[in-house]
């Protein structure tokens, strides 16, 4: 019960629970062994005071953080963490392209043995062009991402677009391709095909962006997505999809977790 009436708040509280659980357990295991071995009995407030004393003193040495909230704060305050910081959320959104730009973000992943990628091509005003969500072997997931953005450059050039803006939630990919990372040489043969097509635009840019924001790739890359194909139409959009997009083209501001 002190326990759970400590522990309120969200991200703090998760990590307090654990500590005082294993105490708890400890302690009594200590208290067991010592009845089993003909020592006196200590009485079960005894035991319980004695667990939070050693609570206190293993949470003493840890610096926590978490997102600002009423919760984290009472739930450091209660259990006297004078230590506690707290930091700022930091937020991220989704960027429309300039006007002549069709922007491609893609991404990738891998679930239970079985691989995908998937993306989609949007203009200045928001609006989805082209998706493709395409099923694929279980492979290392930077080669998937590799294989993401190719395939979103070759829809890119499909659809005539002569400017493109390229973004990955993969910081390899992205780094490896505008050679400021040296390219493993498996991935060889993609980087340098993606970067023979990219030749083929008047004017092209690739960027990192944080997977929060880039939940439309992410949703058209697991290899469970409701819709499949290597050029699907904006028309068959999921719900799900749906809202996402919404989102993304309102500048919604999304927590980086």
């Amino acid at each position: 019960m002190w326990i759970r009436e400590k522990c309120k708040g969200d991200g703090q509280a998760t990590s307090i629970m654990r500590i005082s659980f294993c105490v708890v357990v400890y302690k009594i295991w200590r208290e067991r062994n010592s009845r089993l071995h003909g020592k006196s009995p200590c009485h079960k407030n005894s035991i319980l005071q004695c667990s939070i004393r050693a609570v206190h003193s293993r949470l003493a040495y840890l610096q926590l953080g978490d997102v600002e909230n009423r919760k984290n704060v009472d739930t450091a305050a209660n259990f006297g963490l004078p230590s506690f910081q707290v930091f700022d959320a930091e937020f991220c959104s989704w960027s429309r392209p300039e006007q002549r730009f069709i922007k491609v973000n893609t991404d990738a992943a891998v679930q239970n043995g079985k691989g995908g990628i998937g993306g989609l091509l949007r203009n200045s005003a928001g609006e989805v062009k082209v998706m493709f969500s395409i099923r694929l072997g279980c492979e290392e997931i930077h080669l998937l991402e590799m294989k993401a953005i190719l395939h979103g450059i070759r829809l890119a050039l499909m659809g005539g677009h002569d400017s493109i803006w390229i973004e990955s939630d993969s910081l390899t990919a992205v780094n490896v391709i505008s050679k400021k990372w040296e390219c493993p040489w498996k991935a060889i043969p993609i980087i340098e095909e993606i970067r023979d097509a990219l030749l083929q635009f008047q004017s092209w840019k690739l960027t990192h962006i944080w997977r929060e924001a880039n939940g439309a790739a992410d949703f058209l890359s697991k290899p469970d997505c409701c819709c499949e194909g290597p050029v699907i139409s904006p028309s068959i959009l999921p719900p799900k999809l749906r809202d996402i997009l919404a989102l993304d083209a309102a500048g919604h501001m999304y927590p980086r977790l």
